[in-house]
């Protein structure tokens, strides 16, 4: 199973590409599925991690949602990769926790977008600013380097899911195999066109 991770700051359009990805991969016949930030469900219950345990019940819980799809799908898209869930927690959190977090992000076979936001704020049931978000974006690629996440930039706009589908084509992440087996005979077709039968 391949994580499809996307990065970026809070409104730079991670949930709606998540979003349109899976619904563009399964139009494709391919087998893919999302897990949500499970983070953003507690904003709007009005919860707070500290509530339940903190950030490692945050971490446990995102976790979950991707764990339980290894070996049931081809493609899982996620708005909250593991590590983003570090860049959020605080460093005398619990010792070693953003080790933890690497280790099992690790576990992963994951690819990595990071998206910059071309488009205006939106403010309605976020956590953060526009000049918080601003901030975020600045800083979070180089805590993400200090990871060794690397990421594919891509900037927002409304044709943003179909240059990732592109770039997931160009770089084989869906793969010709991938291709061959989709549900639909058009994807299909793009596997013949590449060689495979």
């Amino acid at each position: 199973m391949k994580v499809i991770n996307l990065y970026g700051a809070p409104s730079a359009g991670k949930s709606t590409a998540m979003l349109g990805l899976t619904y563009h991969l399964k139009l494709m016949g391919l087998s893919a599925e999302n897990t949500p930030e499970f983070f953003k469900e507690m904003i709007y219950e009005n919860s707070s991690a500290e509530t339940f345990g903190g950030q490692l019940y945050v971490l446990g819980e995102q976790n979950r949602r991707l764990a339980r799809l290894k070996g049931k799908n081809d493609f899982t898209i996620t708005d909250c990769p593991l590590p983003l869930i570090g860049y959020y927690t605080s460093q005398n959190y619990v010792g070693g926790f953003n080790e933890f977090l690497n280790n099992l992000y690790h576990t992963y076979d994951n690819v990595n977008y990071f998206i910059v936001r071309k488009h205006e704020f939106e403010s309605e049931k976020r956590a953060h600013s526009q000049e918080q978000a601003d901030t975020i974006e600045q800083a979070l690629p180089a805590y993400l380097k200090q990871m060794g996440v690397e990421c594919v930039v891509m900037e927002s706009g409304e044709d943003l899911v179909e240059r990732i589908v592109a770039d997931m084509i160009e770089r084989n992440v869906i793969a010709v195999e991938h291709l061959a087996k989709a549900r639909h005979a058009e994807t299909r077709l793009l596997a013949q066109k590449r060689g495979v039968k």
